[in-house]
């Protein structure tokens, strides 16, 4: 099992999050039966585990990260970055 995260978000819009996960540094894949965006580095796109995976849920966006610290910051970064006003300032949890 990873680290386990969560962007704790007060307003969150599905569509909207999903195109900022899609566009992040080191996105993958996106896995529609788990709904899981997964995050690989380029140098190990054949493994079978991501080093970041990423699924929205109703009150933000929960992060397990295998790892791969580099990736994680990165994704967190880009979300803070590009989402709306919303992930501009944003609380992060560990689980």
């Amino acid at each position: 099992m990873g680290f386990e995260f969560k962007i704790r978000l007060s307003k969150l819009d599905p569509d909207q999050a999903g195109q900022v996960l899609r566009a992040a540094p080191f996105f993958s894949d996106y896995d529609p039966a788990h709904e899981l965006f997964n995050f690989r580095n380029q140098g190990n796109q054949a493994s079978e585990w991501p080093a970041l995976w990423a699924k929205i849920e109703s009150d933000g966006i929960y992060l397990c990260h295998n790892g791969d610290r580099e990736i994680f910051l990165s994704v967190v970064d880009y979300i803070r970055k590009n989402g709306n006003e919303e992930t501009q300032d944003f609380c992060i949890d560990e689980l």
